[in-house]
Order: structure tokens, then C-alpha cells, then sequence
């Protein structure tokens, strides 16, 4: 679709949103998560280590795929979850946690200003730290939709019928990567007690990452990331499917 985009979806398809940071710190990799826990267990009082703990420390300190993994979780009364890493932290919402279903608390109302408020924390909590990326990641899940049928770029086979469809692709923006994934073969699942219920449908999964982003402000920086990951969302679909979603545009504030 075309601009004007929406500011907001009445039903929001958003199953998961994560605000990413990476950085380097002249602290032990140990201590990283004391000197996190002790700015946030205000608000985020409930903390468990993660899966990859069970691992030796130089395997996870040293993996490329695990250096960057958060290696502890915390929690409280806040609709989202901190993932503490030596080399990360993750401010992430996730609609299916546990055996609750959490409802999205919105952008601008709510998780752009908790994720600057923590980023911030850390950047004066961690001596001589190095930011080295910042990334916003959105997975919308259309259950019980082919995704086919609503996205702008269009695949065609002659005479063919398409049933599955798995695109993986990157868009360079300017000084962002959009790491794009869209399926029509998709599925969730859902736990409620000891029955988990699965369902199917489609997804996009939009992960754009700013690297070498150095001395910026970080509240800004969230907005443009935000915004070119929110904006291709749109741009990929067509407008009479965003509007089954019940599409708020800047017209209909007035």
C-alpha cells in the first residue's frame, strides 16, 4: 500500500515486538547482570536464568550464535520481559507468555518510552560501554489467513496453483537492514496449563537493525527504527487487507 499508512491497527496482529541493544563493556562478562538487576528489579523484581546458562562460559562467551543471547530473563507487573545478556539486552512483548494472553501496550503509549527509560539506565550503569547495534523486530501472525492473498509484491506461476509460500529476504535502508520473513504455512503455539492449543495461519517477521550506531540519541534512534520497520510493514500489504484490521488513519483523529 501507499502512504498515508495507518497510526495504528484496532486488532493488531502483533504477536511479538522486541527492541534489541548489542554493546561492549570493560566490565567481567559475570558482572554484567548484577550491575543491570541491581537498576531494574524495581520494576522488574522477578529474574530466572535462561537454558543457555547450562552451557560452559567459555562456549558462551565465545559462540557467535550465543555471545549475543540473553542469558538471564526478567519480569514483574510490566507487559514486557528483559533478556540480560553480557553483550545484550532485549526489552521484548510477547502476546502468548505463559499461560497468559497479554495485549499489546502500543508504541507510542507505552513501550517506546519504557525502552528508552531502561536503555538509558544501562548507558549510565555500565562503565565504558560501546553501543554496537540497535534493533526493533515485529512478528505479526494473520491467523487463519493466506498471507498470498494480501501482500503487494505478487508471485505468479502460470497455470499453477501456489500453496505454500516461505519468502526470506533483506532490504537495505540508508544506514538500516530489514530482515524480512513472510509464510502462509505458519503456526503458534498456545499454552494454557498442560494443554497447549496450535494455531494456524500466516506470518511477517520484520527485524531491522542499525549497526555502528555509536554516540546517537537514543530516543530519536528508537522513533526511526520504529518507524522504517513499521513503515515497510505497510508497504508490503495491500490496503483494502490492512483495513479488515480496523486501520486507524491520521484523518480519523481529527
Amino acid at each position: 500500500m501507499e502512504k498515508p499508512y495507518p497510526l495504528r491497527l484496532e486488532a493488531a496482529p502483533i504477536v511479538e515486538a522486541i527492541v534489541e541493544i548489542r554493546f561492549s563493556s570493560s566490565l567481567p562478562a559475570d558482572a554484567v547482570f548484577g550491575v543491570i538487576y541491581a537498576e531494574l528489579k524495581g520494576d522488574y523484581p522477578s529474574h530466572k536464568q535462561l537454558p543457555v546458562m547450562q552451557l560452559p562460559s567459555d562456549v558462551r562467551l565465545k559462540d557467535p550464535n550465543l555471545m549475543y543471547q540473553p542469558q538471564y530473563q526478567l519480569s514483574g507487573e510490566s507487559p514486557l520481559i528483559i533478556g540480560v545478556g553480557p553483550k545484550t539486552l532485549s526489552i521484548s512483548y510477547v502476546k502468548y507468555n505463559m499461560n497468559a494472553q497479554v495485549e499489546y501496550p502500543g508504541w507510542t503509549k507505552y513501550m517506546s518510552t519504557e525502552a528508552n527509560r531502561i536503555i538509558q539506565l544501562i548507558l549510565q550503569s555500565l562503565s565504558d560501554i560501546k553501543l554496537e547495534r540497535l534493533g526493533i523486530r515485529y512478528q505479526d501472525f494473520f491467523e487463519g489467513i493466506n498471507i498470498v492473498e494480501g501482500i503487494e509484491p505478487t508471485i505468479e506461476f502460470p497455470r499453477r496453483k501456489m500453496e505454500n509460500l516461505m519468502i526470506k529476504t533483506a532490504i537495505i535502508e540508508e544506514e538500516m537492514v530489514h530482515n524480512i520473513t513472510i509464510s502462509n504455512d505458519a503456526t503458534i503455539n498456545i499454552q494454557n496449563g498442560t494443554r497447549v492449543t496450535v494455531k494456524n495461519g500466516s506470518i511477517v517477521d520484520i527485524d531491522t537493525i542499525l549497526n555502528n550506531i555509536g554516540e546517537v540519541d537514543i530516543e530519536e534512534t528508537l522513533t526511526d527504527v520504529h518507524d522504517a520497520n513499521k513503515n515497510l510493514f505497510y508497504e508490503l500489504l495491500e490496503r483494502d487487507f490492512i483495513d479488515k484490521f480496523g486501520a486507524i488513519y491520521p484523518n480519523d483523529e481529527h
